[in-house]
């Protein structure tokens, strides 16, 4: 089957690797990438492989990205996601409204989502950063014709990362704390309200990075494979 230079070069690029990374961890010979990348042929099997050490499916390497995706409409299956997902959110919510800081931390919140947009400003840039997070709005509304949204795609995959970094970041953080006070023999309820942020920090870094960012990329990598746009 033919696949993608233009996909396969780029894949390879944002995950560092160079060709003989690429062939180690798809378990497939050097030359098999070689060619792949020169003229887009390859096996099937060889394809699967390829698009698993990627993360991705098979059929995202099969043809090249459209130039310009959206055609300004409304996203009717998105506006529904979207209020099924806050409908969902606001009954566990609803559930313990009387002490709502079950699930709500500011300052845990805060810090994961401060965490995450610095290491994608120094990753990505500022501004790269920022256009890519803007596009959540397409959750709603599709773009209009828009071109080159490809380059968000590679920015959005570090901020799925990075969301789990910094909530691991901070969950770690507060075990050692929570250890220290516990090992100066200081009040348990501090312990154990330590620990708590630990768990919560690590729940904000899943729903930053699974009901947002993946979501969005999961959208934009649709758009640009598919000739269809079905609402």
């Amino acid at each position: 089957m033919n696949i993608s230079t233009t996909k396969l070069k780029m894949y390879r690029a944002e995950n560092g690797w160079s060709q003989e990374q690429l062939a180690e961890v798809s378990g497939i010979s050097l030359r098999t990438i070689q060619r792949a990348e020169k003229d887009g042929r390859c096996s099937n099997e060889s394809c699967m492989a390829i698009a698993s050490a990627f993360g991705v499916s098979p059929a995202e390497l099969d043809d090249e990205f459209k130039s310009s995706i959206g055609d300004g409409s409304l996203n009717i299956g998105g506006i529904i996601g979207i209020t099924i997902i806050i409908a969902l959110i606001s009954t566990i919510i609803a559930w313990e409204w009387n002490d709502l800081n079950v699930f709500i931390n500011v300052w845990a919140l805060a810090f994961n989502i401060l965490t995450l947009l610095s290491l994608s400003f120094m990753t990505c840039g500022f501004t790269p950063t920022l256009q890519s997070i803007a596009t959540i709005s397409w959750f709603v509304k599709e773009p209009k014709q828009i071109k080159q949204a490809n380059q968000h795609l590679p920015v959005l995959r570090r901020l799925i990362i990075y969301s789990y970094t910094s909530g691991v970041f901070w969950a770690i953080t507060d075990i050692v704390e929570a250890s220290y006070y516990s090992f100066n023999g200081e009040n348990a309820p501090g312990y154990v309200y330590e620990i708590g942020l630990t768990s919560i920090s690590i729940l904000y870094a899943v729903l930053i990075a699974e009901l947002i960012f993946r979501p969005l990329k999961n959208r934009i990598e649709f758009l640009l494979t598919h000739s269809e746009q079905p609402t």
